[in-house]
């Protein structure tokens, strides 16, 4: 039986998501600073400090800081202006902006790398003996061509797979796989089944950093609200 390619576990910018709804419902904003460009916000929960954030601009620049970590982006002018906006922000524009950091923005990403692996291997295994068309659906398939699928597979399971959370452990193991010996007229291109796998996209924008950019975009909302409007997130 072939694996469904599908994504089992959520994207940090998910989490991020999820994570922020449950915290930020009771937030409350303490203007400290407002000077034209160079301003100076507090945001915390009212009944405890957790989850607190300090948020600072100065032309063309905004920082955030405290519980939530340290990041600085720089772009427009104002920049309140620029993270400000309803819906989730545009989490990957917005990582290009970043100036510093305190830990960097992505990071690898074992769940890319599991579905790329999938990806790959449920590619390949369309191909017909001859290589020439896709083949149509799963009964089509020769029972011999079924065996040699389901073995390759357990391969990929034990010694690609059980390394994904190891960046290079995994790689090596992608790079070091071998199916030479599954290589007959039942399976002819075995050998090139991760022969695409260095195009892809293995690393993901932190859990961290995309916090810190709902709690920038959440800021600036309510900064700029009108009086008496909470300014909360969407």
């Amino acid at each position: 039986m072939s694996p469904v390619v599908e994504q089992t576990e959520k994207s940090n910018i998910d989490k991020a998501l999820a994570t922020f709804v449950g915290f930020s419902d009771d937030y409350a904003l303490r203007v400290i600073k407002d000077d034209g460009l160079y301003r100076h916000l507090a945001v915390r929960r009212p009944k405890d400090s957790f989850y607190s954030f300090q948020i600072a601009t100065w032309p063309g620049h905004i920082a955030i800081s405290g519980d939530l970590g340290c990041l600085v982006l720089s772009r427009e002018e104002d920049m309140l202006a620029f993270v400000a906006g309803g819906g989730a922000p545009d989490f990957q524009y917005l990582a290009q902006k970043v100036q510093a950091s305190d830990g960097g923005t992505r990071e690898w990403s074992p769940r890319l790398f599991a579905e790329a692996v999938k990806s790959d291997y449920a590619m390949h295994i369309t191909e017909t003996d001859d290589g020439a068309e896709p083949l149509p659906d799963e009964d089509e398939k020769s029972d011999e061509r079924k065996s040699a699928e389901a073995a390759i597979w357990a391969r990929i399971e034990d010694v690609v797979l059980d390394d994904a959370e190891d960046e290079h452990a995994a790689l090596g193991a992608v790079q070091a796989f071998e199916t030479t010996d599954f290589e007959d007229e039942t399976l002819p291109y075995a050998s090139s089944l991760f022969t695409d796998f260095w195009d892809r996209s293995l690393y993901e924008l932190k859990f961290q950093v995309a916090l810190q950019l709902l709690a920038m975009q959440w800021a600036a909302n309510a900064y700029r609200a009108e009086p008496g409007d909470p300014g909360m997130v969407a």
